[in-house]
C-alpha cells in the first residue's frame, strides 16, 4: 500500500517514500477522490492550475510523473489509466490518502476560507450616524435645558433691571496717580481729603489702595523700594486716628 501526504505532497511505503510536484499532487488527490471513475482533463487541469491556461501536454507531463514515482515505490503496474480522449483515471486501490494528515489540510484549508470570507463590519460613514442615533434623546433633552435656562435668565435680567455691565463696573478699579504716589480704589469708594492731603504731601513710590463699606473702610499702602506695607481698618468716623500710622509710614518711606 503507498500513502500519500496531501500536506507534505510525499508517496510513500514501508520502506522509502517519494516527492511529488505541487501540481501531480494536486492531480493526484483529484483522481483518489474520483477512483475509479474516469476524471474529465478539463476538469484535473481546472482543479490543478486554476485559472491559469495551460494545453494537455502540462496535464501528460504531470501524469508521467506520477506513474514514475509510483512505480519507484513499487507498483507492478501504473494505476493511472489514460481514457482516450476523455480523461484518467485510477483504477485499484494502491493508493491511499494519509487519513490525519488530509483531517488537517481540511482543517487549515477551512481555517483559511473563515479568515477569507468578508464580514460585515461598520463603516467609518456608519459610525457617527449610529451614534448620533443612540444619543439623539440626550441632545434634544440638554439642547431643551440649555435654552430654557438661557430665557429665564434674560427674562430675570428684565425683571430687576439687572445688566452684564454693571458686574464689570462694580468690580472695576479706578487708578489716580499723584506725582509719585499711585491712588486706586473701587468706584463706591469716597476719598478723604484729609488722607488724600497727607498722602499728596509725603511723596514717595508707593501704592495706595482704598476701599469702604457700610461698616468699615480698608486703607492699604506699600512701599515699592523698601518692599513693605501697612494694612489699615478703621470705621467712617475715624480716619484722624489712622493719620498718625499712616504719616509715619510715609515719613519713613521717603527716607
Amino acid at each position: 500500500m503507498i500513502l500519500f501526504n496531501t500536506l507534505s505532497s510525499k508517496l510513500s511505503n514501508r520502506n522509502t517514500s517519494a516527492k511529488i510536484g505541487y501540481r501531480e499532487a494536486q492531480v493526484l488527490e483529484l483522481l483518489i477522490q474520483h477512483s475509479p471513475n474516469v476524471v474529465k482533463k478539463c476538469d484535473i487541469i481546472q482543479h490543478a492550475w486554476g485559472n491559469q491556461y495551460v494545453g494537455e501536454t502540462s496535464l501528460a507531463k504531470s501524469i508521467s510523473s506520477l506513474r514514475h514515482a509510483l512505480l519507484k515505490l513499487g507498483a507492478n503496474e501504473s494505476p493511472i489509466v489514460t481514457v482516450p480522449k476523455v480523461g484518467y483515471r485510477l483504477i485499484n486501490d494502491c493508493i491511499a490518502c494519509d487519513t490525519q494528515k488530509t483531517v488537517q489540510r481540511e482543517a487549515i484549508q477551512k481555517a483559511f476560507v473563515d479568515i477569507s470570507a468578508p464580514r460585515s463590519k461598520v463603516t467609518v460613514d456608519d459610525q457617527p450616524n449610529s451614534i448620533f442615533h443612540h444619543y439623539r434623546f440626550s441632545i434634544c433633552y440638554l439642547s431643551a435645558f440649555i435654552l430654557l435656562f438661557s430665557a429665564s435668565l434674560l427674562a430675570f435680567s428684565k425683571s430687576y433691571g439687572w445688566h452684564w455691565e454693571n458686574v464689570n463696573s462694580k468690580h472695576s478699579l479706578i487708578i489716580r496717580k499723584i506725582d509719585m504716589i499711585d491712588v486706586i480704589r473701587t468706584p463706591d469708594t469716597h476719598l478723604n481729603p484729609e488722607l488724600l492731603a497727607l498722602i499728596s504731601k509725603h511723596q514717595c513710590r508707593c501704592v495706595v489702595y482704598f476701599e469702604q463699606n457700610d461698616q468699615y473702610a480698608e486703607l492699604s499702602i506699600m512701599d515699592r523700594n523698601r518692599r513693605r506695607s501697612i494694612n489699615i481698618f478703621y470705621t467712617h468716623g475715624q480716619p484722624h486716628i489712622v493719620s498718625n500710622q499712616i504719616l509715619s509710614f510715609l515719613e519713613e518711606s521717603q527716607l
